[in-house]
């Protein structure tokens, strides 16, 4: 007889090899006192080895009592002496339910994604696993639904997009104990990417030192941020935020140019999306726009001004002017002149002979950069070469016009906060003459010169300066007149056919041509092209002259290439000499004409050579008279003072009309607290006015002149 006797503290069921042998479920519960027995018929419930009991016990206490006891009777007597041997049973005792949990990622943005579990105790008869799932569309968790049995630990699990997921397992053993709960994983399917959005607060190119961004996306669900910047050949992470919602970033920077950024966005699912390229344009350097080069000496009333440079981001350009008598040294007084720039060209009219003027441009481009001129600053660095030459980007002003001994300062930056300015060199002597912390500065061609660290300042390379300096774009002087006549002319007869012409300089002149004509109809021919004397007399010799009436004039041509073919004889202008060496006449006896000898006739012949030097022209006649010393004396017949170049006469053309003022006064206004003046030269528009201007300038199309008589 095998009797099963077992105590709990709570009704369940009991098994022998998985062979339910007692059950009280169906009953109340009861306590420990409770003895449940069972009295089995035969032994054949036992099977070779290893035998398994099982219990399945409803507990409702806190702490799980349990005991069981196998007893076998064998009631046969041993009538044949038989002594069995004791039986030995091994019991496995289990009744704890394994316990397991699932696993999967938080988010996927693939519908197909792993689900894997494990047991969580150290039970080692695990015979497998019930995977149970529940999904959310938006409108709550459905019922658990059981996916499959496994005896493995993971499977591959297909959701769809916008779906999130819960998982859980329940272990079963080996014995039958079934795991009743178990933690749940839970996961959420997207597939769709996050549409992020960069922008700045720039607008355009800006000279600021960085610009604020601002960044974000459609949804909530983005789990990094990634700015990168070009670096010009691939992207770098320049800065990363986590932040999930829009956000400002200041984003710093020294570069000046078009700096190219974008924004990665990843959400937590691994989706990641890219926004376009946005382009910040970085501009702190004023714009490089100045006068093309403008002649020394100009010889128009008007003026074609010529920009050059890069001009494509100019904004607005203003230009000023500044004048003062040629020969005049003084402090210069700046004034705005209104022009109309027509493809980077404008012309400014209404200039004033013997006039030099300076006109300075001051150009602003679409950062809000404003190249200055009072004063220029540049910054550059230097290469570190002996007897470095600079270039300056525009000209500086002489001291004297700025109003200023140092128009020119240099400084050298030699730490964050330190600098060292160096000494402008007044001298001739260059680059010996100079200190070694010296420098020139070449005014006409505007260049800074340096020397070799000991004779001049000598700058290291990459050595930073800061350039500060009075500056101008361009510079003239209006010279519409001729050069002064030679003056004091004198001709000598040196033999019967030589003469020597000597003449005084006067203060124009650049060279002189002497010119020589044998017939006046067929013009004139230049025997010599003079430099000037300007410490004593010129003189120039024609010899082995043939026996004939010769003319001779003095040309004096100035800077302007203007030519003055009048000359100054004895204080009056005439157009040319007159040498006569015709043959004497000898076959008739000769009378001194002594009148010749006579005084009296001297003022008589120069009033008529007077006149004929008011009526447009003169000349000497220079005779030899028969056998007499050749000599020189006034002819006042009018038929001498011939023209330079004969041609056939011409209708006498209509005396050209006085100038017309280049401005007038409005009628009317001349009573008034509100003088108005009008550009009768120029535009014919009216303009407001003052009554003690010395000089006005049309504000509409740049016309200058003097203000009109007020009655």
């Amino acid at each position: 007889v095998l009797t099963l006797s077992i105590a709990t503290n709570g009704a369940g069921t009991h098994y022998l090899n998985g062979v339910q042998r007692y059950s009280d479920l169906g009953g109340g519960d009861h306590g420990a006192e409770y003895w449940n027995a069972q009295t089995l018929a035969n032994l054949n419930t036992l099977v070779e080895g290893e035998n398994i009991l099982a219990s399945v016990v409803r507990n409702q206490q806190n702490q799980q009592w349990y005991d069981e006891q196998l007893e076998i009777e064998i009631q046969r007597a041993n009538l044949w002496n038989f002594h069995p041997q004791p039986l030995k049973l091994e019991l496995y005792l289990d009744t704890q339910a394994p316990l397991s949990r699932a696993h999967t990622a938080s988010w996927s943005n693939d519908s197909s994604f792993p689900v894997s579990w494990e047991v969580l105790d150290d039970s080692t008869d695990i015979a497998g696993f019930e995977l149970w799932w529940s999904e959310h569309n938006g409108s709550g968790w459905s019922d658990w639904t059981l996916d499959d049995f496994y005896t493995g630990s993971s499977t591959t699990f297909n959701g769809e997009d916008g779906y999130s997921y819960r998982f859980r397992t329940l272990s079963r053993d080996v014995v039958g104990n079934v795991e009743q709960s178990s933690l749940h994983a839970a996961i959420t399917v997207d597939m769709t990417p996050p549409q992020p959005w960069l922008a700045t607060e720039s607008e355009g190119v800006t000279s600021d030192f960085g610009s604020y961004l601002g960044w974000g996306a459609n949804s909530s669900d983005v789990a990094l941020y990634q700015l990168q910047l070009w670096e010009g050949s691939d992207w770098v992470d320049y800065y990363s935020s986590a932040a999930s919602s829009n956000y400002n970033h200041w984003f710093p920077t020294e570069q000046e140019g078009i700096l190219s950024l974008r924004l990665l966005a990843t959400d937590f699912a691994g989706n990641t999306a890219v926004t376009p390229e946005l382009e910040l344009e970085f501009d702190r350097s004023p714009p490089q726009v100045t006068l093309a080069t403008l002649p020394q000496f100009h010889g128009a009333q008007l003026i074609e001004l010529q920009l050059t440079g890069d001009m494509d981001d100019l904004t607005s350009l203003e230009i000023e002017y500044a004048r003062l008598p040629e020969n005049e040294m003084a402090e210069l007084e700046w004034k705005p002149l209104g022009v109309g720039w027509v493809n980077g060209s404008a012309t400014v009219s209404g200039l004033d002979d013997g006039w030099r003027y300076w006109f300075r441009l001051l150009p602003e481009d679409a950062a809000g950069n404003r190249f200055e001129k009072d004063p220029a600053l540049w910054e550059l660095l230097a290469d570190g070469s002996v007897n470095l030459a600079l270039e300056l980007p525009v000209l500086p002003m002489l001291p004297v016009y700025a109003g200023s001994p140092n128009t020119v300062i240099v400084q050298v930056k030699t730490g964050p906060d330190t600098s060292t300015v160096l000494q402008e060199y007044n001298g001739l002597d260059y680059p010996a003459g100079m200190g070694n912390m010296q420098f020139m500065v070449d005014y006409e061609n505007g260049r800074l010169l340096f020397g070799n660290g000991i004779a001049g300042y000598r700058p290291a390379a990459n050595a930073s300066l800061i350039v500060e300096f009075e500056a101008y774009d361009g510079s003239t002087v209006i010279d519409l007149s001729p050069p002064l006549p030679a003056e004091a002319v004198r001709v000598v007869l040196s033999n019967a056919n030589a003469i020597e012409l000597t003449w005084e300089t006067p203060a124009d002149a650049v060279h002189f041509a002497v010119e020589r004509s044998g017939n006046l109809s067929e013009g004139w021919q230049v025997l010599s092209q003079m430099s000037p004397v300007h410490d004593g007399l010129n003189s120039f010799t024609d010899s082995d002259l043939s026996g004939q009436m010769w003319y001779y004039r003095v040309v004096t041509v100035d800077r302007m290439g203007y030519r003055t073919q009048t000359m100054e004889v004895s204080g009056v202008l005439l157009e040319y000499l007159i040498l006569d060496l015709t043959p004497a006449v000898i076959n008739e006896p000769q009378t001194v004409d002594e009148t010749l000898a006579l005084p009296g006739w001297l003022p008589v012949a120069l009033l008529a050579l007077l006149a004929l030097a008011m009526i447009g022209g003169g000349a000497y006649l220079v005779t030899q008279r028969q056998e007499q010393e050749p000599a020189m004396e006034v002819v006042p017949e009018p038929q001498l003072a011939v023209p330079l170049d004969p041609e056939p006469a011409e209708a006498e053309e209509p005396d050209e009309p006085l100038e017309t003022p280049p401005f007038g006064v409005v009628g009317g206004t001349q009573y008034s607290r509100h003088l108005r003046f009008r550009c009768d030269t120029g535009c014919e528009r009216e303009f407001p006015g003052q009554r003690d201007d010395d000089e006005i300038i049309c504000p509409h199309c740049g016309t200058i002149g003097t203000p009109p008589e007020i009655p």
